[in-house]
């Protein structure tokens, strides 16, 4: 079988473009993103890679099939710290999402979304891939639960084709999955982690039971809550809860503090006050004015997950230490620079662009897991 080629919806700096390439190999076919600042990033980092812009304004015939389709369509309608306005919301753009789906009919699809997206609208979405003859396997997983010194629990699911005459112009079963080195891309999801006392953290598989799991839309109705005893749930869920999905989260006592994460507000909202819409401290706040303190142990474990040092997390602003836009990067993952070293993008849209984006690591291992459990 030749390479998979890989289609990116709301690419953002391509951190679920990154998730699938280590998961099914291949190459980018093209990214379709509209924030001028991220489609800085990929121009820089995918220089040969078309990008499309606007998927509502795509007409989806004339693109390139591909294998393999990521989105990680906006969560601003989803997550807590906004209205959660839902599909009321103008900037919801599954339907478009779906269109491409339609059409292109790919071999595999990748979403990625806020653990909120359970409770809302997550229904309709599984229930407009039914419709479309996909079937689809889901799972919430946090970065914590790889080692990673913030939570950042995020949904992704993996859709394909229930009927594989029908897949449109690329034809076969699900990419394989290529063999990955722990601290590299190809990151397998069962790997183990060190916590705090250098204790291995296995990350177990976790099925959830069909009878458990979020209906179709239309049952009990589009849009309806996936998950009733979940709505309301703060995003990103409180840091000592245990972690549906891969692995469960050892007890914050045992694991030491877990910094927040990178929010899209850090750079044009940040400062030493800054709290999240739960009264936490947000990131820019969490260090300052001490270096780590109780994020310590948090911070070996992501040092030990990347292979590389910590960055300064501050640099001098016009009214004292301020967030430097390298330490979020160093927390999603990313190699040093992905973002930082574009030349052209500001420190507060730099901030903007790693909030909203994807840890390419914990894409990966949830591809996988979610693969393998496709293939079962």
């Amino acid at each position: 079988m030749n390479a998979p080629r890989i289609g990116s919806l709301c690419s953002g700096y391509g951190g679920l473009d990154l998730a699938a390439l280590a998961a099914f190999g291949g190459e980018m076919a093209w990214h379709a993103e509209t924030d001028p600042d991220a489609a800085r990033v990929l121009a820089h980092r995918f220089p040969a890679v078309p990008n499309l812009g606007d998927i509502t304004a795509t007409d989806w015939t004339t693109v390139p099939p591909v294998d393999v389709l990521t989105a990680g369509y906006p969560c601003q309608p989803l997550s807590a710290a906004g209205q959660r306005k839902g599909e009321d919301d103008a900037r919801w753009i599954w339907p478009h999402v779906l269109r491409a789906v339609r059409v292109l009919r790919p071999r595999v699809v990748l979403l990625e979304n806020v653990a909120g997206h359970l409770s809302l609208g997550f229904g309709t979405v599984l229930g407009q891939l039914s419709e479309c003859g996909f079937d689809a396997e889901w799972l919430v997983l946090a970065a914590s639960a790889l080692g990673a010194a913030h939570e950042r629990k995020r949904l992704f699911v993996l859709a394909w084709p229930a009927d594989a005459a029908r897949v449109g112009r690329s034809q076969g079963p699900l990419p394989a999955l290529p063999p990955g080195e722990r601290g590299q891309p190809g990151h397998p999801a069962g790997q183990a982690a060190a916590d705090s006392d250098g204790e291995p953290v296995r990350l177990q598989p976790v099925r959830q039971p069909r009878g458990e799991q979020p209906p179709l839309a239309g049952h009990p109705g589009p849009g309806a809550a996936a998950d009733p005893a979940r709505v309301g749930e703060r995003e990103p869920a409180d840091q000592g809860h245990a972690q549906p999905g891969i692995g469960q989260a050892r007890p914050l006592a045992r694991r030491g503090g877990l910094l927040p994460t990178p929010r899209a507000s850090d750079g044009d909202k940040g400062g030493p006050n800054q709290r999240s819409s739960g009264g936490d401290p947000a990131l820019p706040a969490a260090v300052q004015p001490q270096r780590w303190g109780r994020y310590a142990p948090a911070i070996a474990r992501h040092e030990r997950l990347t292979g590389r040092r910590a960055p300064e997390p501050t640099e001098p602003g016009p009214n004292g230490p301020r967030l430097s836009p390298r330490f979020p990067e160093w927390l999603m993952c990313l190699p040093d620079g992905w973002v930082t070293a574009v030349p052209g993008i500001s420190r507060a849209a730099k901030l903007r662009i790693l909030g909203n984006g994807v840890i390419p690591l914990q894409g990966e291992a949830a591809a996988r897991e979610l693969t393998r459990r496709a293939a079962a």
